[in-house]
C-alpha cells in the first residue's frame, strides 16, 4: 500500500527467514525521500541493526513500539 510516498510492509505473517530480505528489497525500491512503514510483532532492534549494517548512511529510522505485538518502523530513504 503506497500513500504520500509511503509504502507499508506488514511482516507479521511472513516467515522469519523471509522478513529481512523483504525489508531490504522494499527499501531499495523506494524513491529518494520515500518512507517504508514496517509493521512488526517483536522488538525493532533487529531492524535497526539490519539497516545499520546493510544501508548505513542511506536512511533515517523512527520507531513506535506500542506493545510487544504491535511495533512500527518508519524507514525514510535519504539517498540511493
Amino acid at each position: 500500500m503506497a500513500q504520500n510516498n509511503t509504502t507499508e510492509l506488514d511482516i507479521r505473517e511472513i516467515a522469519p527467514w523471509e522478513r529481512y530480505p523483504r525489508i531490504l528489497a522494499a527499501f531499495d525500491e523506494l524513491p529518494t525521500g520515500g518512507t517504508l512503514k514496517v509493521l512488526y510483532d517483536h522488538s525493532l532492534r533487529p531492524i535497526y541493526y539490519l539497516m545499520r549494517l546493510k544501508r548505513e548512511g542511506k536512511y533515517e529510522l523512527a520507531t513506535d513500539e506500542r506493545n510487544p505485538k504491535e511495533t512500527v518502523a518508519h524507514i525514510k530513504k535519504l539517498k540511493k
